[in-house]
């Protein structure tokens, strides 16, 4: 659209295809490889994209968890977390992965009320697992010694 940045425009494609991911799979589009190619690593562009970076990590695993893929969206998650450099970004990305998870805890929990099974040890376990590996993933990002490699 006229007056629209390329900023707006990447947000905007993005928006589209993860609310709408059956009809942007059924039209040919590989939303996961155009957001892939926009964060490769390309110094030129890396400026250009700046604090969109987090924003499209997480619009890539809210496709996948739309479409169905959970195994795939915990793995953009982690990749996301993995590569990013600026605080923003990972803070962003880490609360999407949280409230994701959260919302899978909630559904395991709940399928295990629906069944009447007393025994939610399991559940509970995955649960505590998760959140462990969560915060340490999280207090290392926070004491990382070497600044240099963090942007603001």
């Amino acid at each position: 659209p006229h007056g629209s940045t390329r900023h707006d425009l990447w947000l905007t494609l993005a928006d589209i295809c993860t609310q709408h991911p059956l009809q942007v799979k059924r039209a040919g589009l590989d939303f996961d490889a155009i957001v892939r190619a926009a964060l490769s690593p390309c110094k030129a562009e890396e400026q250009q994209l700046g604090e969109m970076e987090g924003t499209l990590w997480t619009k890539l695993a809210g496709y996948h968890i739309r479409s169905g893929s959970f195994e795939v969206a915990r793995s953009v998650y982690e990749e996301a977390l993995e590569s990013v450099s600026r605080v923003r970004d990972f803070t962003l990305i880490f609360d999407a992965y949280v409230k994701f998870e959260e919302g899978v805890v909630e559904a395991l929990m709940e399928l295990l009320q629906d069944d009447d099974d007393d025994d939610d040890s399991d559940c509970s376990e995955w649960s505590d697992e998760l959140n462990n590996n969560t915060k340490v993933k999280y207090d290392l990002k926070e004491e990382d010694d070497e600044c240099s490699e963090w942007s603001i």
